[in-house]
C-alpha cells in the first residue's frame, strides 16, 4: 500500500472515529469491568414528553416537548451539524421500533394512541426513554422482538449500534472486492467511512443502513453474476422498507419476477396475520401509506420543501407531484425503451429516482446512497462521482443558522443534498444513454463498465 493510500485510510478511519466518540459522548461509563454504561440523560416521567399519534385523520404529532428539552451537557461534536441530533434525543426512532416490538409482545395495537403512564421510567421493562411513533410495517416489529424480549432499551441502542458498525465492516469488504487498485480500493473504504449522514442514522437508531447494506450486496450480486443473491437481498430491504419497490422496475426489466412476487408475497403475508387481530389499524396504516402532505420540517431533504418554500402549502403540493410524476415516467423510459441496460446504471437512476422525486426523505436516507455511489465509480470510474460523494457526505448548511430567520437559508438547507442528487440522476441516465448509442452504433461495451451479466436485454 503506497503512501497516499494510507494516509486516505486514515483520515477515513480519525472521521469515522470521531463519529463514534461523538455517540459515546451521550453515555457515562459506570463501571469499566463488567462494562456498564447509563445515557447522560435519562427521564424519571415520560408523560410530558409526548405527543399522542392520532387514530386516523392525520400523521403521528411531532413531539414538541422533546424539541423543547436540552441536554444537561448541550449536544455533542457532530450533533449541532444535523436538524435531527439537535432536535431529539439519541436513539429516538430506535426507540419506536423497539416500543413497536414490546407492544407486539404484549399483543397491544403497534400503532395506537401511545401515552405512558407518570409510574413508567426510562429502564422499565414497559416503556422506553421518549415517545416515537411507530409507522412501519408489522413486519419491522418483527425483527426488533429479540432485542426488546433479550435486552432494556439503552442497551438494546447499544447493540444496533454494533450491528450497524460490523454491517459497514461487510459493505467496506463487499466494495473493496470489486477494485483491484489499491487506490481505488482506499477510495470506496474511505466513502463508507466518511459519510456524515452516516452518523446521524447511529444518532437515531434507524434501520436505513440495513438497507444500505441489501443495496450494495444487491448491486454486486449482478455484478459477480449471482443474480438469486441480489434477489433476496432486495426482497429483504422490501420488506423493512417498502421504499426500495422503488427499484421493482429495474428487476422487472431483467425478468426477476418471481423476486418481485415474492417481495409483495412476504410483506402482504406477513402484515395479514397482525390485521387479522388488529382490524382497527388497517385504515390508520393505509394512511400513514397515502399521507403525502407537504409541510416544513428542517430534518425532510425532499424536493416537497423546496416546492413548500417557493410556491406555498397548497401550490407546492401540486408542483410537487407534478415533478414526481415528471421523474418517474422519464425513469421508467430509461429503463424500459433502451435495447440494453447495465443492472448497476438501472438501480442507480431508480435509487436516484427515490432521493428526487419522492415526497418525503429524511437526512439519514442518504446512507442508502452510499452503495449507489460505490456501484456508479466501479462501473464508470468517473470522477464526478467522488465529487457528488463529497457533496452529499458534507453536513447541510443547518449549524451557521439553526434558527432559520429567512427563506433563502431555508431553501440553501432544503437544496444542500437536492442538487447532487439532481446532478448524479442526469448523469445516470447520460450514462444510460451513452450505452444505448455504444450498442445501437455497434461499439460494444467497454469491459471495464460492468460485467457482462449485468447486462439486461
Amino acid at each position: 500500500m503506497r503512501k497516499p493510500d494510507r494516509i486516505l485510510i486514515i483520515v477515513a478511519i480519525l472521521i469515522h472515529a470521531s463519529f463514534l466518540v461523538s455517540l459515546a459522548l451521550h453515555f457515562k461509563v459506570v463501571s469499566v469491568w463488567p462494562p456498564r454504561v447509563k445515557p447522560e440523560v435519562t427521564i424519571q416521567a415520560l408523560d410530558s414528553n409526548l405527543v399522542p399519534v392520532a387514530a386516523v385523520g392525520r400523521p403521528p404529532g411531532e413531539p414538541m416537548s422533546i424539541s423543547e428539552m436540552r441536554r444537561e451537557r448541550g449536544v455533542h461534536l457532530w450533533d449541532r451539524l444535523f436538524y435531527d441530533s439537535t432536535k431529539y434525543e439519541v436513539g429516538f426512532d430506535f426507540f419506536g421500533l423497539y416500543k413497536g416490538a414490546l407492544d407486539l409482545l404484549r399483543g397491544r395495537s403497534i400503532y395506537q394512541e401511545a401515552r405512558y403512564d407518570q409510574n413508567e421510567t426510562v429502564f422499565s421493562d414497559e416503556a422506553v426513554p421518549y415517545y416515537c411513533p411507530y409507522i412501519y410495517p408489522p413486519l419491522v416489529s418483527y425483527f426488533m422482538v429479540p432485542l426488546a424480549i433479550a435486552l432494556t432499551p439503552f442497551r438494546a441502542f447499544v447493540v444496533w449500534t454494533l450491528i450497524q458498525e460490523l454491517l459497514l465492516v461487510w459493505c467496506i469488504m463487499l466494495s473493496r472486492g470489486l477494485f483491484t487498485s489499491d487506490w481505488h480500493k482506499s477510495i470506496v473504504t474511505a466513502m463508507w467511512l466518511c459519510f456524515g449522514p452516516y452518523y446521524l442514522l447511529l444518532y437515531i437508531g434507524q434501520t436505513s443502513f440495513v438497507i444500505a447494506a441489501c443495496l450494495m450486496l444487491l448491486g454486486w450480486s449482478y455484478i459477480a453474476g449471482r443474480p438469486r443473491a441480489g434477489d433476496w437481498a432486495w426482497i429483504i430491504s422490501v420488506a423493512l422498507k417498502l421504499l426500495t419497490l422503488i427499484a421493482a422496475p429495474i428487476l422487472l426489466r431483467f425478468k426477476r419476477y418471481r423476486a418481485v412476487i415474492i417481495a409483495i408475497a412476504i410483506v402482504i403475508a406477513a402484515s395479514a396475520p397482525y390485521f387479522a387481530f388488529h382490524p382497527q389499524d388497517v385504515e390508520f396504516f393505509a394512511y400513514l401509506v397515502k399521507s403525502r402532505t407537504v409541510a416544513p420540517y428542517g430534518g425532510d431533504l425532499s424536493h416537497s420543501e423546496v416546492s413548500y418554500y417557493l410556491f406555498g402549502p397548497e401550490l407546492g403540493q401540486g408542483v410537487s407531484k407534478v415533478f414526481m410524476w415528471a421523474v418517474i415516467m422519464f425513469s421508467l423510459a430509461l429503463t424500459f425503451l433502451p435495447k440494453k441496460v447495465r443492472f448497476v446504471d438501472g438501480l442507480s437512476l431508480w435509487m436516484c429516482t427515490y432521493f428526487l422525486a419522492y415526497i418525503r426523505v429524511w437526512e439519514h436516507h442518504y446512507v442508502m446512497i452510499v452503495p449507489i455511489l460505490v456501484l456508479l465509480f466501479y462501473s464508470t470510474r468517473s470522477n464526478f462521482v467522488l465529487v457528488m460523494f463529497v457533496l452529499l457526505a458534507l453536513p447541510t448548511p443547518f449549524f451557521p443558522y439553526s434558527g432559520y430567520c429567512c427563506k433563502a437559508q431555508n431553501l440553501a438547507h432544503h437544496l444542500f443534498k437536492l442538487v447532487p442528487v439532481a446532478m448524479l440522476y442526469v448523469f445516470v441516465a447520460k450514462t444510460i444513454i451513452a450505452r444505448r448509442k455504444e450498442v445501437e452504433g455497434g461499439g460494444g461495451v467497454s469491459p471495464s463498465s460492468g460485467h457482462p451479466t449485468e447486462v439486461g436485454c
